[in-house]
C-alpha cells in the first residue's frame, strides 16, 4: 500500500528544483487539517482547467475565491464578455505530486513549504488563456489580479503565474 500524506510528515524528499531535501509538511498536521477545513467549491463558471490537468479537486480557500470573483467582474466589465479564469492548479491536498520538468514537486513538499502555498491560498493562473476567454489582453489581467489583492511572491523564482492573497488581504480576511 502507497504511504499517505500522513506517513510522510517529517520525512525528507528530494526536490530536484531545489537540488535539496525538505521535510515534508513542517508546519505540522493540524495546520493542515484545519486549512482543508475552510475550503469552498468553486462558483460555477469562475474558474476553468486544462482536461488533462483537471484531477485536483475543486475547491479553495474563501479569500482566494472571493478575491478571484471580483477579478472576473472586472474583466468582464473591461471585455464586455463572459469568461473564465484559467488555472494551472489552486487547492492541492499534501501528498499531490504535481508539475513535470523543472517545476515537478514530488509529494508536494514543496507546496507544503509555502505558509500561503497551494494547500492553502495560492493558485497558478494563465493570463494569457485567461485574457482569450474573456476578450481583453494578457496586461489586463494581470492588471486585475494585482488591483484586486493578489501579490506573485515567486516571480524573482520565474514563477509569474503563481498567485496568492497579498498581506493586506490575508490581514483583512484574519480581522473580519
Amino acid at each position: 500500500m502507497s504511504p499517505t500524506w500522513l506517513d510522510l510528515i517529517g520525512t525528507k524528499i528530494y526536490v530536484p528544483r531545489l537540488k535539496r531535501s525538505l521535510t515534508f509538511c513542517p508546519f505540522g498536521m493540524e495546520a493542515y487539517k484545519r486549512a482543508a477545513q475552510e475550503l469552498i467549491p468553486w462558483p460555477d463558471g469562475l474558474l476553468d482547467m486544462k482536461p488533462e490537468w483537471d484531477e485536483l479537486p475543486h475547491l479553495g480557500h474563501p479569500l482566494t475565491i472571493k478575491i478571484l470573483e471580483r477579478v472576473a467582474k472586472q474583466l468582464r466589465q473591461v471585455g464586455n464578455k463572459d469568461g473564465a479564469i484559467r488555472t494551472n492548479g489552486f487547492y492541492r491536498p499534501p501528498g499531490t505530486t504535481w508539475g513535470t520538468g523543472y517545476y515537478a514537486d514530488p509529494h508536494g513538499v514543496y507546496d507544503t513549504h509555502d505558509e500561503w502555498g497551494h494547500w492553502r491560498l495560492a493558485i497558478d493562473i494563465a493570463a494569457a488563456t485567461t485574457a482569450r476567454s474573456f476578450g481583453v489582453l494578457r496586461h489586463h489581467v494581470v492588471e486585475a489580479l494585482a488591483a484586486n489583492g493578489f501579490s506573485t511572491p515567486f516571480t524573482q523564482a520565474g514563477e509569474y503565474w503563481h498567485y496568492r492573497p497579498n498581506a493586506a488581504q490575508r490581514a483583512r480576511w484574519a480581522n473580519r
